[in-house]
C-alpha cells in the first residue's frame, strides 16, 4: 500500500519538503487574493465593454471595440 505522499507529483513533494504548513497556507492565500484581483479586473473590463455599447461614436466604433473586447475575453464566442 502506498501513502498519499508517494502519489504526489514532484512539484507537490518539493513544496512539502521545503516549506512548512504556515508557509504553504500563506502561499495559497496569496494566490487566492491575486486570483480575486484578476477576476475583479476582468469584470471591470466587461462592465466597460457593456458601457461602451451605449456610447455615441462615429461609425459605431465603440460597439465594434466592445465586440473585440468581448471576443478577447471569450475566445470561443463568435463576434456579433
Amino acid at each position: 500500500m502506498t501513502s498519499r505522499y508517494d502519489q504526489l507529483d514532484a512539484r507537490a513533494r518539493f513544496f512539502l519538503e521545503n516549506w512548512d504548513e504556515i508557509d504553504l497556507a500563506e502561499m495559497c492565500a496569496s494566490s487566492e487574493t491575486a486570483a480575486k484581483r484578476q477576476q475583479a479586473a476582468i469584470e471591470r473590463v466587461r462592465a466597460l465593454a457593456a458601457d461602451m455599447r451605449t456610447w455615441c461614436s462615429p461609425h459605431n466604433l465603440a460597439v465594434d471595440y466592445a465586440d473585440h473586447i468581448e471576443q478577447a475575453l471569450n475566445p470561443t464566442q463568435e463576434p456579433s
